[in-house]
């Protein structure tokens, strides 16, 4: 009787064992799982709303909440909460892409062919006079920087977005330069003014500068610097930075110039509601830092490292390197941050308190 007794018993505990073990295999089997397919990015507060699997090099960018990943030679289309609607093959060679707060436009560059988006579809396809090098894309127009035509070297075209309907060769400026390439552009947001960055590749010594009214190819304005300092961010009444690796000026409506920022190493510099956002190693330190409309560096602020991306959008300003991501309001004062599993590669804001994180596995939408 005794050895039945320990028989049964042991046959008791070697199934509870065996249970045990299947669950805890399940368990681990199904967190891997999940963790496979659910998110690189696991937040202190669980922001992770939804993923997106994506291939490996993909580029994401957004309008009116809408989430585009390109990859592939693929353009597909997502709502904010990760649902799939639709896709676009590109058979584009250089693919790019620009985007507002209302439009996505896709362009092959060195070539005429661009494509727009809104509103989660395609607007429709264009093709620009001449071989396109950069867009730059606004909530009202785009620009198109592109080699010249007729012997000119280099041409900006200022463009609304539905070009075949409503201008009849599709652009509002036409703008043509002999011996020069635009290579950067930016708009002014209280006035239909745009600023363009132009340079002689033969004699980078220099910077052109000029100031054009929307609808009009003879500039209002100019300056030329003894510099070559490609980066341009319009501010307010006419006024603009310019800056490069190391400076930043502010030029005036009178083409008055004044030093902002000398002799330091300036990364990044954005606009944002008529103000300058920017990340430079200034005096040894990491910072980051904010210019006021007036050309005024109203504010710095130290940070414990470098960073890798910067970002200003929605009333907030982003930084990130490698798995961390950190969130600062405009007046300088971090209150979010964000650890990752993975790289972190591109981040955009898309309303409603959420950002979609780019890793080389997943575009993931993260409310904060």
């Amino acid at each position: 009787m005794a050895k039945k007794r320990k028989k049964k018993a042991y046959w008791i505990i070697t199934i509870a064992l065996l249970i045990i073990g299947i669950a805890a295999g399940f368990i681990f089997f199904k967190t891997e799982i999940l963790r496979f397919f659910k998110a690189d990015v696991i937040a202190k507060d669980a922001g992770v709303e939804y993923t997106i699997p994506i291939s490996t090099g993909s580029v994401a960018a957004s309008e009116n909440g809408y989430i585009y990943i390109y990859a592939d030679n693929g353009l597909s289309i997502y709502k904010s909460n990760g649902e799939f609607l639709r896709s676009y093959l590109l058979s584009y060679t250089d693919t790019q892409i620009a985007c507002s707060n209302t439009h996505v436009v896709a362009y092959d560059k060195g070539t005429t062919s661009y494509m727009v988006f809104s509103d989660g579809k395609k607007i429709d396809e264009y093709t620009a006079k001449t071989s396109i090098t950069y867009i730059f894309a606004f909530d009202e127009y785009m620009f198109l920087l592109c080699e010249g035509s007729l012997g000119y070297q280099g041409a900006a075209y200022c463009s609304i977005y539905q070009t075949n309907l409503i201008i009849p060769d599709g652009y509002k400026n036409d703008i043509q330069y002999s011996n020069r390439y635009p290579v950067y552009l930016d708009m002014f947001e209280d006035e239909e003014k745009f600023v363009v960055v132009s340079c002689n590749p033969e004699d980078m010594s220099k910077t052109y500068i000029e100031v054009f009214d929307i609808g009009k190819s003879t500039p209002v304005a100019g300056i030329t610097l003894d510099k070559f300092m490609p980066k341009a961010v319009c501010l307010e009444e006419g006024r603009f930075l310019i800056a490069d690796d190391s400076d930043i000026l502010i030029v005036n409506s009178k083409m008055e110039k004044t030093e902002v920022i000398k002799g330091q190493q300036i990364i990044y510099i954005k606009g944002n509601e008529n103000r300058a956002y920017g990340y430079a190693i200034i005096d040894g330190e990491d910072r980051i830092f904010q210019i006021d409309s007036d050309g005024t560096l109203k504010w710095e602020k130290a940070l414990q490292t470098d960073i890798q991306g910067f970002l200003v959008s929605q009333k907030k300003l982003i930084i990130w390197k490698t798995q961390t991501l950190s969130m600062f309001t405009l007046k300088g004062n971090e209150f979010h941050t964000v650890e990752t599993d993975s790289l972190i590669q591109q981040v955009m804001a898309i309303g409603g308190n959420r950002l979609v994180i780019l890793t080389p596995r997943n575009a993931v939408i993260y409310k904060y």
